[in-house]
């Protein structure tokens, strides 16, 4: 069937946005929120954003991260252009919180997590949602309210929920293309799609997407690469060191969602998707005269004695006649001729290697992987004639990262060895069996039926890790003589410290809602999860939602929340590079239950607990106007995330070299998970819509959605960096106006959004410095303000002979950039603005929709 539906596929479509639709809109049935079988988002005790898929497809961005940034002020994601592979997976929130404490859906059931553990925030390992096809979405239902009674582990922000297209008889076929105003970042998409009948009772819709998309470079050059070019070095590229969006190859998307009348009560049904690409990014630029391990050891030049008994005689930095390294950022003419002669005179002895021959300009790893991810669903639903609804399903997924790392080598391997490296993978791998059912029953004193539904649960998630071609982590000879070890950028996985990592669990759940009085909904839920590697939980649920006036209603939640650390999080080994104090520093990431972390404080990881709070109304005085506005508060308990960076002894390190750590030579630093954090986060979201008929064919929608979120640590023993990146990462205030009209065959669309300032933390550890107060830092440096900002969207569509439609439009119309990084030009390594930005620093980007209806 899956073949058979992949031979005739179509594409999506355009028209408006807006964060609560049209009346038509805001009547469907949503399927998240409650399990009752009727409810809307406007009946809906907690607040649930109902998105309808062509809003998805009305983005000129085919990232589905910056489609809901766009859509939902409360979700939040950034582009992390040299944070190992949080750049190729990108991290995202929602309400302030990690990635791993939102839980994602498709068509109700849970989408297994990516195999990447985002290096940013805390590690967070949450679902990769760009491998859902745009073309392949009805609508999309935002829960904004905590749901780890209802629907288990990770809901404690929300749930979002993709509801697959299903439509019979429609097929279309639509080409997408774009480029940024800097004329970088080009793109390109086609899409089809289509759904069609068969049999008696049966039908199949597919979705099929292909793009591709360029990288971007906001970058100028490196100060010190600069001060090279001033003395004389030849080759180094300009810039150095590129800041932007990744190249993306390959990005193919497949989704087929199916089902089959089964009998007069039932079907069996089916959907799976299949998604693949290849990004690619360039890590930071490796300076020829202060590379530590490679090029330099200490303050002098690192050079290598190729015999095999050590008599090349050669000027190492063991050595009295050790040869000194010019200054790493600004050598003197001087320093840097002299430097140049004796290496010439190096480069003629044979017994004698420097890292220079090989790459005599520096050298910058081009870090990218192969990414797959599928995922499917069978199961058989149905309704008794008594009202008895039930669900049975099994779901399985897989994740799967390959890693690839070239322009690059193994210094201890000297001048053998290679410059492209397989440093191996990640997988994640997914089961889940639900069985689910409900029922109403008539009690004869409540106003409404009491509607009772209750499901098991049971789940197995697997992490592995495989390791890399053995160049990518081999000790070669040269390490004694001060050399790194592994692939320098991204050591490879040891055959030691790779291995798979399994852990089930079994959920039984009841969920009890009805009509008290004509005016008075209660909901009730009660859910219990058994873990076999940490122990049980049970978590519950309150809501209400009490019609004061047929245009006014009340509604209010208090529930418990709980995520349970992945596999992953509790056994993951890697080397993150970052920027500290002007200089690249070696991070090694190792499990909680390591010796030498457990020496130093670490533990077995514990489920992080909440207890969520929400209140708001709800005003619909006519079928034109909406009006929603819901307070939250969500405290966390045990929250997981790093430790402060821990400087490693030099017994530590042999000890994580003899434990077969990848990079462990390297390590400057050392940090592992632990529940380390107790936060708050709380604030309102406000969502309104309203339209104006001007007559049959014409018109107008206005919406407007707001958001607050204000995330506050309420333990004072963090660092200040692990502070301020969960308090002030992101803008506090997020804002979204939306204009669209029709007239007859021609759509318009305007958005303007408002993005508030944030901070950027001080990147020492220490005690917590004062926070800036206005637009820019403080005058100690300590940490950098960035102010706000307002971003302009337009689009115009217009469909010719009822089958044609062609799509104009502009993300950031007017090209609005944040302000610059506060270090540029002279420290930021290039760097013209922090990759921080809530909206990017691209710029502003045109693209061309052509699609055809059948």
């Amino acid at each position: 069937m899956l073949a058979g539906a992949l031979a005739c596929l179509m594409g999506g479509t355009s028209v408006a946005q807006a964060q609560v639709a049209a009346d038509a809109e805001i009547e469907e049935i949503i399927v998240i929120g409650s399990r009752r079988q009727a409810n809307t988002a406007v009946s809906s005790p907690v607040p649930v954003d109902n998105l309808p898929g062509e809003l998805f497809r009305s983005i000129g961005s085919s990232d589905m991260d910056d489609v809901l940034r766009t859509l939902v002020p409360s979700y939040n994601v950034d582009r992390l252009p040299l944070n190992d592979e949080s750049s190729l997976v990108r991290p995202a929130r929602l309400r302030g919180l990690p990635p791993d404490n939102t839980l994602v859906l498709i068509d109700g059931k849970r989408l297994h997590r990516s195999a990447v553990l985002a290096g940013a925030f805390g590690g967070a390992q949450g679902p990769d949602t760009s491998v859902i096809a745009a073309s392949a979405i009805g609508r999309v239902e935002v829960l904004r309210d905590g749901a780890s009674a209802q629907y288990g582990s990770d809901a404690i922000a929300g749930v979002i929920n993709f509801v697959p297209r299903d439509q019979v008889g429609e097929y279309s076929a639509e080409y997408k293309t774009g480029q940024f105003y800097a004329g970088d970042g080009r793109s390109e998409r086609v899409a089809l799609s289509g759904g069609w009948a068969f049999g008696n009772g049966g039908s199949v819709f597919a979705a099929a997407e292909y793009g591709e998309s360029d990288k971007t470079v906001r970058a100028e050059q490196r100060f010190d690469a600069r001060a090279l070019e001033n003395l004389g070095m030849q080759g180094i590229p300009n810039p150095a060191q590129s800041w932007g969006q990744p190249t993306v190859r390959d990005d193919l998307r497949l989704f087929v969602n199916a089902s089959h009348a089964l009998g007069a009560t039932g079907e069996v049904y089916g959907f799976a998707h299949y998604a693949s690409r290849n990004p690619e990014i360039e890590f930071f630029w490796r300076n020829p005269n202060g590379q530590f391990g490679v090029y330099t050891l200490g303050p002098d030049r690192l050079v290598f004695d190729l015999t095999s008994d050590g008599s090349g005689n050669c000027p190492t930095a063991f050595s009295p006649n050790a040869l000194p390294a010019p200054d790493f950022f600004f050598p003197t003419q001087q320093e840097f001729d002299d430097d140049q002669l004796a290496l010439e005179q190096l480069a003629n002895d044979p017994d004698c290697w420097v890292v220079n021959e090989l790459y005599p300009s520096g050298y910058r790893p081009d870090f990218g992987a192969d990414i797959d991810d599928w995922g499917a669903v069978a199961g058989y639903r149905g309704e008794r004639d008594s009202g008895l609804r039930y669900d049975v399903s099994l779901a399985a997924g897989e994740s799967r990262v390959d890693y690839t790392l070239s322009n690059t080598l193994n210094p201890s391997l000297g001048p053998a060895s290679p410059n492209s490296f397989r440093p191996g993978g990640t997988r994640q791998r997914e089961i889940n069996l639900n069985l689910d059912m409900s029922k109403p029953f008539d009690t004869g004193f409540l106003h409404s039926p009491l509607n009772v539904a209750w499901g098991l649960e049971w789940r197995d998630e697997t992490f592995e890790t495989t390791p890399g071609d053995p160049a990518s982590y081999e000790i070669g000879p040269l390490h004694v003589q001060g050399a790194s070890i592994g692939s320098h950028g991204y050591p490879g996985y040891t055959p030691a410290n790779s291995g798979e990592w399994s852990r089930a669990n079994w959920a039984a759940y009841v969920d009890l809602e009805a009509d008290v009085s004509e005016r008075l909904l209660l909901g009730l839920a009660v859910r219990h999860e058994d873990f076999e590697d940490f122990g049980s939980t049970t978590n519950g649920k309150a809501a209400f939602r009490f019609q004061l006036h047929d245009s006014f209603a009340v509604r209010a939640s208090a529930s418990t929340g709980f995520r349970a650390p992945t596999p992953g999080q509790s056994n993951f080994t890697r080397l993150i590079t970052e920027l500290f104090n002007n200089e690249l520093r070696q991070i090694g990431q190792i499990p909680p239950t390591n010796p030498v972390a457990q020496f130093y404080g670490g533990m077995a990881l514990q489920p992080e607990e909440s207890e969520n709070l929400s209140a708001g109304i709800v005003i619909t005085p006519s079928d034109r106007l909406f009006v929603t506005l819901d307070y939250y508060r969500i405290d966390i308990d045990d929250g997981i995330g790093y430790s402060p960076p821990i400087f490693v002894t030099p017994e530590d390190r042999q000890t994580l070299i003899d434990l077969g750590i990848p990079g462990a030579s390297d390590f400057a630093f050392i940090n592992f998970f632990g529940n380390i954090f107790f936060a708050r986060t709380e604030g309102f979201d406000l969502a309104t819509s309203y339209t104006f008929d001007w007559t049959a064919a014409a018109e107008t929608e206005l919406t407007l959605a707001l958001s607050r979120n204000e995330v506050s640590i309420l333990n004072d023993d963090l660092d200040n960096r692990a502070l301020l990146i969960n308090e002030k990462y992101q803008p506090r205030y997020r804002g979204i106006l939306t204009l669209q009209h029709q007239w007859q065959d021609l759509r318009l669309l305007a958005r303007l959004s408002y993005y508030d300032d944030y901070v950027i933390p001080d990147t020492d550890v220490g005690p917590p410095t004062p926070i800036c107060t206005d637009e820019r830092p403080n005058p100690d440096g300590t940490d950098e303000c960035y102010g706000d900002s307002w971003i302009f969207d337009v689009e115009a569509a217009y469909t010719f002979a009822d089958r044609y439609t062609v799509v104009i439009g502009a993300e950031n119309l007017f090209d609005t950039y944040p302000d610059k990084h506060y270090d540029y030009p002279d420290f930021s390594f290039g760097q013209v603005y922090n990759d921080a930005s809530p909206f990017g620093y691209n710029g502003g980007f045109w693209y061309l929709r052509l699609r055809a209806d059948f």
